[in-house]
């Protein structure tokens, strides 16, 4: 409980802070609210003028049907982003990752040992030609 008090009292003494952190979560909340209904709002425009456009073609119910189709294939391709697309990526320890390319550089510097001194000399240079 002593914790929660300390957390409590140290988070009453950075109440300024608190203010900002709050007021900038409560900004970006808002500016995503706007831009989803923006987005909806959008595909209705664009459904209304797919409907209007085929309406002469096919009549009432051809239009629904087309509205319709293209609203299923819209869902069917969220939901496939969703299931296959949208996956946390197993990644691999950070450190494994570091030893393995030291481990590799290591392998490339031996077997190549005097293309790596002549790009490191020309690297060099280049790094060295402003400065005097």
């Amino acid at each position: 409980m002593s914790t929660l008090i300390r957390l409590a009292l140290a988070a009453a003494g950075d109440g300024p802070r608190v203010r900002r952190t709050t007021a900038r979560f409560a900004c970006a909340a808002l500016t995503r609210v706007v831009a989803g209904g923006c987005a909806v709002a959008a595909l209705a425009c664009g459904l209304a003028a797919l409907w209007i456009c085929v309406l002469p073609h096919v009549g009432a119910a051809g239009a629904a049907a087309i509205v319709a189709g293209v609203l299923l294939a819209l869902c069917l391709a969220l939901l496939a982003l969703v299931r296959y697309g949208l996956k946390p990526r197993p990644t691999p320890p950070v450190g494994a990752g570091v030893l393995l390319l030291l481990a590799e550089a290591a392998r490339l510097v031996r077997d190549n040992k005097g293309p790596t001194l002549l790009a490191a000399l020309v690297a060099g240079f280049v790094a060295g030609k402003g400065e005097k």
